[in-house]
């Protein structure tokens, strides 16, 4: 069916929803052809919406995309903090070790004390000049025995403490 106005002919199938609402507005349909002009013009709202929505949602995409490959710049970053975590976990365990052998050190020491004669541990005093030097020597050689030991447990505890400050001064100031 066609419908001739003025000198072009139109279908009763026009091809778009502009097409509809020209034809209905042309007073082809009277009130009929105004309401279903008003839902075209809805319909056309609605449509319009939708694409700005999916116009919307493909530029979130497109910045989660790009947020995503601005993430690997800082991934390198996050490598060097793990690697860095792991150096000072290792050279924690390394003082953590060396420390316990230090403490068995002293265990050590502080039994091969606890086995050495003191005064108030004998029996009976010596009665004679000689069991008085002689006691006096064993004193004195346990007494440097003891003190070279923590001598030794000093200097050790210093040098690890300064190999700790070396260490962490390097870490600090790269």
């Amino acid at each position: 069916m066609e419908e001739p106005l003025g000198n072009t002919t139109q279908t009763c199938m026009p091809d778009t929803l502009d097409s509809w609402d020209n034809k209905l507005l042309s007073g082809a349909g009277g009130v009929a052809g105004a309401a279903a002009g008003l839902a075209a013009d809805s319909a056309k709202q609605q449509k319009q919406k939708q694409q700005q929505q999916l116009l919307a949602g493909a530029q979130q995409l497109g910045m989660d995309l790009g947020q995503s490959q601005h993430g690997y710049k800082h991934k390198s970053l996050s490598l060097a903090v793990v690697v860095l975590m792991f150096v000072l976990l290792a050279l924690n365990v390394i003082l953590l070790i060396k420390l316990w052998k230090l403490e068995e050190r002293i265990d050590v020491d502080l039994s091969r004390r606890a086995r050495m004669p003191s005064l108030a541990t004998l029996k009976e005093l010596p009665n004679t000049n000689q069991d008085w030097l002689e006691l006096m020597r064993q004193q004195e050689l346990s007494h440097e025995s003891e003190l070279h030991k923590w001598h030794q447990v000093l200097q050790t505890a210093i040098e690890l403490l300064k190999k700790t400050e070396k260490t962490l001064t390097e870490v600090m100031i790269p």
